[in-house]
């Protein structure tokens, strides 16, 4: 019997009929203390339970397809249709509204026996064998035992062919005993045995090993230079004085000039000059140009808030000041975020900024999860500027690589459980045709994958 399209015409015909249905959640949880239901629930205590008021007039229109099912002796008279759904095998059972006799009980015709599970979860199939990657899994379940192979499974064991480089559980062995045994024939590198295990490591020298010429100030490189550990450049052949400001680093608030550092003047400092309603709450510097310009911040003095305008307000400490962040038309970076912009000063707030972005994952003291197989984040994963995958919580070993599930099924940690009707990327049709297949899902009894019509 098409079950999915018998519900479907059944439930518009209750709609239609007028009748007052019991309450479903209370029918639900009233046929969970049925024998033949608390048996299959102790087997599979995640089992999805609906059901289905059918009136007497339902019940004698689909009376052909109830007695193929139930037998001819079943009486005609308003039932709740029960489905037992578990793996996508579905056990239907009628009970009368007293909901506690049950008429007929229909088991899946394809496993009329319940399967014996020798595990419940890889908890259970502990083997002692570090080499091995324990598993569940099956219908009935069994323990499986799967040889680890793969460098880098963090599980205690070093398959063949791994290495301490790739993967910590394999014996540190040294690689080197002194610095001689790590020559690499390069004059500008010093060869050093170090670390745990040891191994050759190789550093630029400086460019006094090297016996060459580090350049100073205003001066360039003859012939080429080369590269060594000190800062600057250091001269293969000669160094000699030059006019060009190329590679000429000069101290702060000065500037190179023909090859030459010279003081910078108010513009190229970027200072504040303040107008004659202003004062400097810093020291006024005077550049060579006879241009005097504040060190700190130009501040406008107030009695009240009229002399400010529109957009400002008089502080307590008698300066004109905006009054919030949006009136300075900028915004407090929240906990999310970091100030890449100015800073400015309200009346109401030291954390005003002109452009706030994202945090790194590593600012918001998260851990950047490999969403893959064989790792995920066991909570929602938090915005950041650098991953879309920043989880808070730390990351965790995926504990369904070794859970094989069914095609309309999806793994819940370690067990598999039927996908929803939205999973199964289906729609709803309780009261209308469907344009594809009909299906049951836990959320839905006539899912439809394709569309609904009419």
């Amino acid at each position: 019997m098409k079950k999915v399209f018998l519900a479907v015409f059944l439930a518009a015909l209750l709609v239609f009929s007028g009748c007052l249905q019991p309450n479903v959640e209370e029918v639900k949880a009233a046929t969970r203390n049925l024998p033949e239901v608390r048996e299959i629930l102790k087997e599979h205590p995640k089992a999805s339970i609906s059901a289905l008021y059918l009136s007497q007039e339902a019940v004698i229109i689909a009376a052909k397809d109830i007695k193929n099912d139930c037998g001819k002796n079943i009486k005609m008279q308003a039932y709740w249709y029960i489905t037992v759904l578990v793996s996508g095998k579905k056990t239907e059972l009628y009970l009368d509204e007293s909901l506690k006799n049950v008429h007929c009980i229909i088991k899946p015709k394809d496993d009329p026996i319940p399967l014996e599970n020798k595990c419940r979860s890889y908890l259970d199939c502990d083997d002692n064998l570090l080499s091995t990657r324990d598993g569940c899994d099956g219908n009935p379940k069994e323990c499986t035992h799967r040889i680890i192979i793969e460098c880098g499974a963090k599980e205690g064991y070093c398959p063949p062919g791994c290495t301490y480089a790739t993967d910590k559980d394999c014996e540190a062995i040294d690689l080197c005993s002194s610095d001689g045994d790590c020559s690499d024939s390069n004059r500008l590198t010093a060869d050093i045995c170090s670390g745990t295990p040891k191994a050759c490591n190789y550093k630029l020298k400086t460019c006094e090993d090297l016996d060459e010429d580090l350049c100073e100030e205003f001066e360039v490189c003859l012939d080429k230079s080369l590269p060594v550990s000190d800062k600057g450049v250091c001269c293969d052949e000669a160094c000699v004085k030059t006019k060009s400001c190329a590679g000429v680093k000069c101290q702060e608030n000065y500037k190179c000039i023909n090859g030459g550092c010279y003081e910078m003047n108010c513009a190229d400092r970027e200072l504040d000059l303040c107008t004659s309603k202003e004062i400097c709450d810093g020291e006024y510097f005077r550049d060579s140009l006879g241009i005097s310009c504040c060190t700190g911040e130009c501040k406008e003095p107030c009695n009240n808030n009229t002399e400010c305008g529109l957009d400002r307000v008089c502080d307590e400490d008698g300066y004109c000041t905006f009054a919030t962040c949006e009136d300075a038309r900028g915004k407090v970076c929240d906990d999310t975020e970091v100030c890449v912009g100015e800073k400015i000063k309200t009346e109401n707030s030291d954390e005003c900024c002109t452009d706030c972005k994202l945090k790194s994952c590593e600012e918001r003291l998260g851990e950047i999860c490999q969403i893959s197989e064989f790792e995920f984040c066991p909570k929602a994963t938090v915005p950041a500027f650098d991953t879309t995958t920043c989880c808070i919580n730390g990351c965790d070993i995926n504990a369904c690589l070794e859970v094989p599930c069914g095609v309309n099924e999806k793994c819940d940690y370690i067990t598999c459980i039927p996908m929803n009707c939205k999973e199964r990327q289906g729609v709803n049709c309780p009261s209308q045709l469907c344009d594809g297949n009909l299906a049951i899902t836990p959320d839905s009894l006539s899912c439809c994958i394709g569309t609904c019509i009419g």
